[in-house]
């Protein structure tokens, strides 16, 4: 079994710059973690962290332009976004509510599209394409 350090990090302005230090540092991996309004299962440390983060205005968006401008900084070490399952379920709802279908490649989203009675939006998440739309059509109640 192999060893690593992995470096938690609260997403924030300085966080690309503390990531790059800590991997320069000797850090195998990067945790940032986006912070919520309502951490129950988080420590204190964790907590204050948060709230500090969002009286500071990061959000949802701050911390995915947070999350580019780190990778820009560590390179290849692999950087893992923490978040919470609140966030994945508004996604979801808006979903739901928009007819969005998330999928990496949008011809497969596409294929999606011209064999149901909808009109849809592709976006882009993950690199797992046919496998994230059959979960996310399961999900909202639709067939593949």
């Amino acid at each position: 079994m192999s060893k690593a350090l992995v470096i938690y990090l609260m997403a924030g302005a300085d966080t690309p710059q503390l990531a790059a230090a800590a991997v320069e540092g000797g850090a195998d991996i990067v945790e940032i973690g986006f912070p919520f309004s309502d951490p129950l299962a988080d420590g204190p440390v964790i907590r204050a962290a948060a709230e500090r983060a969002l009286a500071a205005g990061m959000r949802t968006a701050a911390c995915l332009e947070c999350l580019a401008s780190t990778r820009a900084l560590v390179g290849d070490t692999p950087l893992i976004p923490m978040t919470y399952a609140s966030l994945l379920e508004a996604f979801q709802q808006l979903s739901r509510l928009e007819g969005i279908i998330p999928a990496l490649e949008s011809s497969h989203a596409l294929a999606v599209v011209d064999r149901i009675d909808a009109e849809y939006i592709a976006v882009c998440l993950s690199g797992r394409g046919d496998k994230d739309l059959a979960e996310v059509l399961a999900a909202l109640g639709k067939a593949s």
